[in-house]
């Protein structure tokens, strides 16, 4: 997952693409959160391998693209404050996502409860999908200035 992120981080940078790598994290965090649901103690750990390799496309294509918008929709007085949102709000999902872990395996460890996880990681997935379709600001590639 890891390798496969940064490969993918490393294409993503060289040429300052934005859209289209949105548009690939937001589907495939859609598709492995999707995987996640057909989680069960009997997965294969192929199965388990593959929907990890997904999230690593989510990764890789999240992180340059989100620091390239940030960095081209905002006022270079305002460079300072707008990566700090954008730190807070990620530790903001972290906790969300610690939150919802220990709501679902509260009582036990279950694949019923993996799956109320994967319907929340569904959810959210969509609506980021739905924002990068619906963003017309963001742009297909950043011209390097």
């Amino acid at each position: 997952m890891s390798a496969l992120a940064a490969l993918l981080a490393r294409l993503s940078s060289r040429g300052n693409l934005v859209r289209l790598p949105l548009l690939a994290a937001a589907g495939s965090c859609l598709a492995s959160s999707a995987g996640v649901l057909l989680l069960s103690t009997s997965t294969s750990i192929v199965w388990i391998v593959v929907i990890t390799v997904i999230f690593g496309i989510t990764m890789g294509t999240t992180v340059t693209a989100n620091q390239t918008t940030l960095y081209t929709q905002v006022a270079s007085e305002q460079t300072g404050t707008a990566a700090g949102l954008f730190r807070t709000f990620g530790y903001g999902g972290s906790i969300a996502s610690s939150a919802l872990v220990a709501i679902a395996f509260h009582r036990e460890v279950s694949d019923a409860n993996l799956h109320t996880i994967a319907l929340a990681m569904i959810a959210v997935s969509a609506l980021g999908l739905i924002v990068v379709l619906a963003d017309r600001k963001v742009m297909s590639q950043v011209r390097a200035g």
